[in-house]
């Protein structure tokens, strides 16, 4: 066989799969990449059970697993807003929400009010970021929450005061007041 046959036979098989076009072809969009034109079998239709999965779900944080510096003031705060959410969304119980703050906290005292009267069905904000100074038995953490409402941030300070080996929130408070 002559190579020039060799050749035109592979050119015919490679052209057989152009359109003649001299413009590559449009990508498939992602409906089409996720649909089939081929019939579904009775074989193919047949689902079989999840596999039972043996992972615990994430568990928080007890609040003495915070411990009396700047980065356990700052992982206290963020669990804070995490109870918080979570008695909104119902998977938290009020009391726990209630324990993480003294009792003259106003503000603490309104989002559990709130909370436990009409609770959203949803998280009420995340905690970005927070910035903590440790004098003593107390912490000053200036924060940076996200309302899940409108996305907007907000500057916030939260003051926790160390106690039976443990932080508690004792004033919430908009930065710069």
């Amino acid at each position: 066989m002559s190579r020039t046959v060799i050749v035109a036979a592979v050119a015919s098989l490679v052209l057989a799969g152009c359109t003649g076009s001299t413009e590559p072809s449009q990508p498939p969009t992602s409906e089409d990449a996720l649909t089939t034109t081929s019939p579904v079998t009775e074989e193919a239709a047949v689902t079989s059970e999840a596999a039972p999965t043996t992972e615990e779900p994430e568990e928080t944080e007890e609040p003495a697993a915070f411990p009396q510096t700047e980065t356990g003031a700052e992982g206290f705060v963020a669990y804070y807003v995490e109870t918080l959410n979570g008695v909104h969304v119902g998977k938290q119980d009020i009391k726990t929400l209630r324990a993480l703050s003294e009792e003259t906290c106003q503000t603490c005292q309104a989002f559990a009010d709130v909370a436990e009267a009409s609770p959203f069905g949803g998280p009420y904000m995340q905690f970005i970021s927070g910035s903590p100074v440790l004098v003593g038995d107390e912490a000053v953490v200036e924060t940076v929450l996200e309302q899940e409402s409108d996305g907007s941030t907000v500057d916030s300070v939260f003051t926790l005061t160390w106690g039976d080996d443990e932080w508690r929130v004792s004033k919430i408070q908009a930065a710069g007041r």
